[in-house]
């Protein structure tokens, strides 16, 4: 669960952007030179604990921005923990609803915890700042359009995150 040495160099005006690793299922930190975090997915229940270690270990305690992707327990599974223990300013999730108890534990936690939820399917092509520097980094949610769909990787929030001139795309299991 502790990051690799080189996650602690802080290059002054750097972007860091870090693929967690989880097992099977999905979690990125982004990290704006700022400092300001935004979480992308949460990865499994099952890997709460090693998500929860990589994070205490860069010192993180705030989160701006948490996007929960689509309600799979691969990708929620420690967002309840991630509500419970950090401070959360806003959630950005889609639509689509699960009936497993992994969810219904999620929005529990977001509904306790005080963060504004945005509902993807509704802001989309709009463009969010993470940080508050001159030219901090912006990202843009791509999708899902406001279709439902048959199946819930489809309905998964997609944005891409552009900082200088780098951009990453970021799909859940769209």
């Amino acid at each position: 669960g502790k990051p690799a040495q080189d996650a602690f160099v802080d290059i002054e005006g750097s972007l860091t952007v870090h693929y967690v690793d989880v097992g099977q299922g999905d979690a990125a930190l982004v990290v704006a030179p700022d400092g300001t975090a935004m979480l992308i997915d949460a990865g499994p229940n099952s890997a709460e604990d090693e998500l929860s270690g990589y994070i205490d270990a860069l010192g993180i305690k705030r989160f701006t921005y948490v996007v929960f992707t689509h309600p799979h327990e691969d990708h929620i599974g420690g967002g309840d923990m991630i509500m419970r223990d950090y401070e959360v300013g806003t959630v950005i999730m889609p639509s689509a609803v699960s009936t497993t108890a992994t969810f219904e534990r999620l929005i529990d936690a977001i509904d306790a915890s005080g963060a504004r939820a945005i509902c993807a399917n509704d802001v989309v092509g709009m463009t969010y700042t993470l940080g508050s520097d001159i030219g901090a980094p912006e990202f843009t949610i791509l999708a899902p359009g406001a279709n439902e769909y048959d199946d819930l990787n489809n309905s998964s929030v997609v944005l891409r995150l552009d900082y200088g001139g780098s951009s990453f795309l970021f799909t859940g299991d769209a």
